[in-house]
């Protein structure tokens, strides 16, 4: 394990905001609780004053509040004192980014999850002659204004033709906070949950290629996503291991536009 202090350097550097983050991280592939007495060297030090509570700024996001250790902060043998952790339980691979709870800011909503999913391959009928509607469901890590995700998505078809313009359909909608209980674990460490879903039927969708583009949805409390585009396609079952965009994988041109916040 490996504990790493970050900050300015004045006056050589000058900083905005010129608070020390404070890295914790292992190479250890097992899960491990790292222990150790602050009033000796085998504390956990760290660069902040004891008793400062310190938050992770990657998920889960999590507050640790510091003990004291026997280092005088001021290096002049009296109080206040570097606060130090007695124990920290690190997940194989895992890594921290801490600072004081007072200066840590929460990361802007983010688009955490497409169904049925970028560059998906939907197979239909070679003899369905319709426009075809599918199901789609896509998850934010915050709670979103319902109605501002509704408005900001539209959509762009490269189709054989069938069909008209696709659209959302009427009464379809459903937005649902997903409760803290079914909240599934990140997949990878410091990633993203879902918190929220925006789940409706997209009717009118031709053979072909659909790009859907999420312009900036705002949270409940005001914040944006910035821009992001996510591609399906439907394939009619002749041509699903033949044609060029159905046999092999689309580009992954998904982006995202991040509106500049100091974090």
């Amino acid at each position: 394990m490996w504990s790493i202090s970050r900050g300015g350097l004045p006056p050589v550097q000058n900083f905005t905001l010129n608070d020390t983050v404070w890295f914790i991280f292992t190479n250890e592939n097992t899960t491990i609780t790292h222990s150790g007495n602050c009033t000796t060297s085998d504390g956990i030090a760290g660069p902040y004053t004891s008793s400062t509570p310190v938050r992770n700024l990657f998920y889960p996001f999590e507050n640790y509040t510091l003990g004291a250790s026997d280092r005088p902060f001021f290096f002049d043998g009296k109080a206040p004192f570097f606060g130090c952790l007695e124990s920290i339980t690190l997940q194989p691979y895992d890594f921290k980014a801490l600072v004081p709870a007072e200066s840590w800011v929460a990361p802007i909503p983010a688009l955490s999850k497409f169904t049925p999913g970028h560059d998906a391959r939907i197979e239909v009928a070679d003899d369905n002659q319709n426009p075809n509607s599918v199901n789609v469901q896509i998850e934010f890590s915050d709670l979103m204004d319902c109605d501002s995700v509704s408005k900001s998505i539209t959509f762009n078809l490269t189709s054989s033709g069938k069909g008209s313009t696709p659209s959302v359909k009427s009464g379809s909608v459903e937005c649902l906070t997903i409760p803290d209980a079914n909240i599934k674990p990140a997949v990878i460490l410091g990633a993203t949950v879902s918190r929220w879903h925006w789940k409706a039927t997209i009717e009118n969708f031709a053979d072909g290629i659909l790009t859907i583009t999420i312009k900036n949805p705002q949270s409940q409390g005001g914040v944006g996503t910035g821009v992001s585009r996510l591609l399906t396609a439907l394939c009619p079952a002749s041509i699903l291991t033949n044609h060029p965009v159905c046999a092999t994988r689309l580009p992954i041109i998904s982006c995202s536009e991040r509106a500049n916040r100091t974090t």
